[in-house]
């Protein structure tokens, strides 16, 4: 039976082997989200344990990392929730105003900063008139718009 740790900021962690990691999966690095993009693995040498290299890009900015550790030891592997959201509004100060599924507004989600192009692409769309559903990435306490997709209505 696996075991689940809630850490304070209400993330649900998964303590996994370093060695059972694989490609594209998201581990935590000094506290933030990081999807592995390459993994290294290395061999026991003479006096030590195999050890494993991690080259990751942080979900939320794109900042890139390394992690080396053994391949025995446990790394925190974040539970991600996504949540979409239709678009209502964008304000002056790029503020979103979002409508949930039970028709619930939220407020206090800005446009993105990361990647870099997608506030404009968002703006750009949502200023054409076309209605778009945003997905929000919840992770260690943070939250942020990850993706978006124009709606198509079938009329």
């Amino acid at each position: 039976m696996e075991q689940f740790e809630k850490h304070s900021n209400e993330t649900i962690m998964i303590p996994t082997e370093a060695g059972q990691i694989k490609t594209n999966e998201v581990i935590i690095i000094n506290g933030q989200p990081f999807r592995v993009s390459t993994i290294s693995k290395y061999k026991p040498g003479k006096h030590g344990c195999a050890k494993c290299t991690f080259m990751a890009c942080n979900i939320f900015n794109g900042k890139k990392t390394d992690l080396v550790t053994s391949s025995s030891k446990s790394v925190d592997v974040p539970v991600i929730v996504n949540k979409n959201y239709i678009l209502n509004d964008i304000d002056e100060d790029g503020y979103l105003k979002l409508i949930d599924d039970n028709s619930v507004l939220r407020e206090d989600l800005k446009l993105p900063l990361y990647p870099e192009t997608m506030a404009h692409e968002i703006k750009t769309l949502f200023d054409d008139e076309c209605e778009l559903t945003l997905t929000v990435t919840i992770a260690c306490g943070n939250e942020q718009i990850t993706a978006y997709k124009k709606n198509t209505s079938t009329q």
